[in-house]
């Protein structure tokens, strides 16, 4: 098996007859990466940069050389390569850190490209500001699972049925065969952002990175919120509150700035809610698994589970249910269980704050003339 070295791209061997090589594209090496599209018995070349010399003609600059191996042992390669590369972006605290040799070939145009990603992603890094997310995907599980709990479903040998979360890792199946697995399946937007633009300012100070609300003004401070005042570090944001009412008066933790005598302190907030269809799938496993299903197919339609879901916190609400199907489950003893499994469809309208400035009065630096109307 010949191969014909080129250092303008990759060639790989053909296997019928005299048949030209087709040269590879740089994004089809690029793909390599994955080692995934190969088999494992399939000889792959891969690139590392180092001179080599053409017979075919002269050398230009740095071009890639051709060294044999299984896709097995290049997978296991480039795993290794991945891990040093998340290991760099870690300790040098974020940006993006372009594999040596797989894109350092000079003057390509899309090794210039992946060269301006890091451009891209440091200036993005300056723009960062933090954003709080009103309503979270473990506080929706939560408010669940004590409704589901609310459900009164009863085990085959009379105790109540555990709820538990699925997709997390180390966590065993429950001892008792009837249990209920809720499991994250959709997330449907159900219209465009509703936008509410709010004003803030209060009487207080900053001593160590430690915020005082003594007075509100307008508004109230929230976790995200910017702070604008004499002597307050541009970009000083609240980061969590220590003490006091929840957006009231009290003591916050706030970014790196410096101490602050107590004044008028300034902070808006740009509220962006999206209202979401969230929906579920709830497995229920065990001997009364088709008993159960109905009980969470009936109140789930129901008012009764409106009232439930506002005795756990209030801000799901309860939309529809697929038709209940039975999918018999297979365990680690190979033993085949009973389960019932529908997906519920719920409500939740998440709101992300960002920070806003406002102004409160408006200074002309030069003055504007006024112009004169003869009667």
């Amino acid at each position: 098996m010949r191969l014909r070295h080129e250092p303008s791209g990759y060639r790989r061997p053909t296997r019928r007859g005299n048949q030209p090589h087709r040269p590879m594209h740089i994004s089809e090496i690029c793909r390599l990466h994955d080692g995934r599209h190969f088999h494992a018995a399939t000889p792959i070349f891969r690139f590392s940069a180092g001179p080599v010399s053409n017979p075919a003609g002269p050398q230009r600059g740095t071009a890639p050389h051709l060294r044999p191996q299984s896709a097995r042992q290049l997978s296991a390669h480039l795993s290794e390569r991945r891990h040093r590369r998340r290991r760099q972006v870690r300790d040098q605290g974020g940006g993006f850190v372009r594999p040596p040799g797989w894109f350092g070939l000079a003057g390509h145009q899309f090794g210039r490209e992946l060269a301006g990603l890091d451009v891209l992603h440091r200036h993005a890094s300056e723009r960062w500001m933090m954003t709080a997310l009103s309503i979270t995907e473990a506080q929706i599980f939560t408010a669940l699972g004590g409704v589901l709990t609310g459900f009164g479903m009863v085990a085959s040998d009379g105790s109540a049925v555990p709820v538990i979360r699925g997709q997390v890792n180390r966590v065993p199946q429950p001892t008792s065969p009837d249990h209920v697995v809720m499991w994250p399946l959709m997330r449907t937007r159900l219209a465009t952002n509703v936008d509410t633009v709010i004003d803030a300012h209060f009487t207080g100070g900053i001593t160590s990175n430690v915020l005082t609300v003594a007075a509100l003004l307008t508004g109230s401070p929230a976790i995200g919120q910017k702070l604008y005042a004499p002597g307050i570090t541009a970009g000083c944001t609240i980061l969590t509150q220590i003490t006091g009412t929840p957006g009231g008066t009290g003591t916050y933790s706030v970014s790196s700035t410096a101490n602050v005598a107590s004044t008028t302190i300034y902070c808006g907030s740009l509220f962006l809610e999206q209202d979401t269809e969230f929906t579920a799938q709830i497995d229920v496993h065990g001997p009364a698994s088709a008993d159960n299903i109905a009980r969470i197919s009936t109140i789930w339609r129901d008012q009764a589970c409106v009232d439930l879901f506002t005795a756990n916190g209030g801000f799901v609400c309860p939309l529809y249910h697929s038709d209940p199907r039975q999918l018999p489950f297979e365990n680690a003893e190979n033993q085949v269980e009973e389960r019932w499994s529908i997906d519920l469809a719920m409500q939740v309208n998440p709101v992300i704050t960002l920070p806003m400035q406002f102004a409160g009065t408006l200074v002309a630096a030069t003055p504007i003339p006024v112009a004169t109307v003869s009667p």
